[in-house]
């Protein structure tokens, strides 16, 4: 008896729970790309001298001796290009993607969701897009081998 009592009291809770919405925001216009070695599949520190966003007036990770790196996406426009300088070798990174906008709930704001839709690099033997969604969440969209 208790069973059927408790029963509509938690249904009436997960509607009120799922009218009221989450308005939880796990958006992000950043991602993150993780170097590896081509031969050995393993992560990769590179002594990056820096990396600059074509299209912007900003100059990222000077002197850095690093195995990853977050790289901001521009909003306005659909593609980005990353010039990387290291070990006296210039390597080229182009990011193509596009944004959806979602409504999370009738009180909520809208998010966008930026996916990843293409890459190509030159001077970088090999990447591979591992989480197309960029999100607050995830630790690695892209990985580059060196």
């Amino acid at each position: 008896m208790m069973k059927w009592f408790l029963f509509p009291v938690f249904a009436i809770g997960l509607i009120a729970c799922f009218e009221q919405g989450d308005c939880s925001d796990v958006s992000s216009n950043v991602m993150q790309v993780n170097f590896y070695s081509n031969s050995t599949k393993a992560k990769l520190f590179i002594d990056l001298d820096s990396i600059k966003m074509v299209g912007w007036d900003t100059v990222m990770y000077e002197a850095d001796s690093i195995p990853t790196v977050k790289l901001p996406l521009n909003p306005a426009v659909p593609n980005m290009t990353y010039i990387f300088y290291y070990d006296d070798t210039q390597a080229t990174l182009e990011v193509k993607y596009k944004f959806q906008t979602f409504a999370l709930a009738p009180d909520c704001n809208a998010i966008d969701i930026i996916t990843l839709s293409d890459a190509t690099g030159i001077t970088i033997q090999d990447l591979t897009i591992s989480q197309p969604k960029l999100t607050s969440s995830v630790v690695e969209n892209i990985k580059l081998y060196f």
